[in-house]
């Protein structure tokens, strides 16, 4: 995933008139990403995307903010003809594009692992697995009496491994193992300049190559 940004035609005639060298036009069109990025990373920090609206939230509540590590790795740089935002890992691209359109995600067991590490399915299971066990009903056996009880969160951490509950939620649930999920994600778009920041970036960027060619 990246964003192109290149001089409006307004901007190209100025600094073409400037008789500009391929490694200052070089260097113009790398700031001008710089300049992208921080607008990007800017709507990150406040949740907005483009047009200055609130993204959409999580579906589980939350006071985290969202696509944060998206902000960290972005980089930007530039050529003689134009500038780019993006990012070099091929993954957190396509992370970045799911996001920024709004399309559905497929998440594969492998993708997972590469983004979150392989499980230690011997570990203790997790609260979510836990909740979850006890909204399905799971119980256990009345300590020195006949019958069975519902199984607290606080148990099931200690004395189920995270591998088993998995298991035990699919066969409670009557679910196939998947070895892919379909994640839907709503437009949360960050990347690009509005048209406002694009009047900024051609005030920048002229100023800046009319002080190096002054200088």
């Amino acid at each position: 995933m990246s964003i192109t940004l290149t001089g409006t035609k307004q901007l190209t005639r100025q600094i073409r008139a400037l008789r500009t060298t391929p490694s200052e036009r070089k260097k113009a069109n790398r700031q001008m990403a710089k300049k992208g990025a921080a607008y990007s990373k800017k709507r990150i920090r406040s949740q907005r995307d483009l047009s200055g609206s609130p993204w959409a939230s999580r579906k589980a509540k939350s006071r985290r903010k969202m696509l944060r590590g998206l902000s960290r790795t972005m980089v930007a740089f530039g050529d003689e003809k134009k500038g780019t935002i993006g990012y070099k890992n091929a993954l957190t691209g396509q992370i970045a594009r799911a996001h920024q359109e709004g399309i559905n995600e497929t998440l594969t067991a492998e993708k997972a692992q590469r983004i979150n590490g392989t499980p230690n399915y011997d570990g203790p299971a997790t609260t979510k697995q836990a909740k979850a066990l006890r909204a399905e009903g799971y119980k256990i056996r009345r300590t020195g009496s006949k019958g069975y009880k519902k199984a607290t969160i606080k148990w099931i951490k200690q004395n189920i491994k995270l591998g088993q509950a998995g298991l035990i939620l699919r066969i409670m649930r009557d679910e196939k193992s998947k070895s892919s999920w379909a994640i839907p994600l709503p437009e949360r778009s960050f990347l690009g300049v509005t048209p406002s920041e694009r009047e900024q970036m051609m005030d920048f960027i002229f100023n800046n190559t009319l002080h190096n060619v002054k200088g």
